[in-house]
């Protein structure tokens, strides 16, 4: 099995207001052998905010995918050893099934899937009620990545996020 890695940094920059995050950003990297690597390329960020709806917009863009589709998932921790499989599941905090973005009985982390073009670049367009940047629901400290596994359909993003 295969598998192609992409890393946020262990770095988000949290914009704080009344000890509430209200904004993030992430910076993704390609994922290396062993981390730190010096010279680690920025191939994408991603932005977080709390809209005025009560939900999290999730925006940005990735380069360096191989065309198609990509799941798009926060993962439990923010541990990028072990080329991310220290990252864990899918964030799950309240044992949920897996499930899609649309779904009320799913893993906070389910996000749903993007599309790369044939440049290899996709746009994340997201906007979610269960992701938080404050609180139980919190997807600071977490992770995401891209797995390519045969026989899927769908290519698996592991996203790590970390304040």
């Amino acid at each position: 099995m295969k598998f192609w890695l992409l890393l946020i940094s262990a770095l988000i920059i949290p914009f704080i207001t009344s000890a509430k995050v209200l904004k993030a950003k992430a910076y993704l990297f390609k994922a290396m052998p062993s981390l730190p690597a010096p010279g680690m390329e920025i191939i994408g960020t991603i932005d977080f905010w709390i809209d005025g709806n009560n939900k999290v917009s999730i925006n940005g863009t990735i380069s360096g995918l191989a065309p198609g589709q990509h799941g798009f998932h926060v993962h439990q921790y923010g541990d990028m050893n072990n080329q991310c499989l220290a990252a864990g599941s899918h964030f799950n905090p309240h044992n949920q099934e897996h499930g899609s973005p649309n779904s009320s009985v799913r893993h906070v982390g389910d996000l749903g899937n993007i599309q790369a073009g044939s440049n290899g670049v996709a746009s994340v367009n997201v906007e979610d009620s269960q992701v938080a940047l404050n609180g139980e629901n919190s997807v600071i400290g977490r992770a995401t990545q891209t797995a390519k596994r045969p026989g899927m359909l769908v290519l698996d993003l592991l996203v790590v996020l970390s304040a």
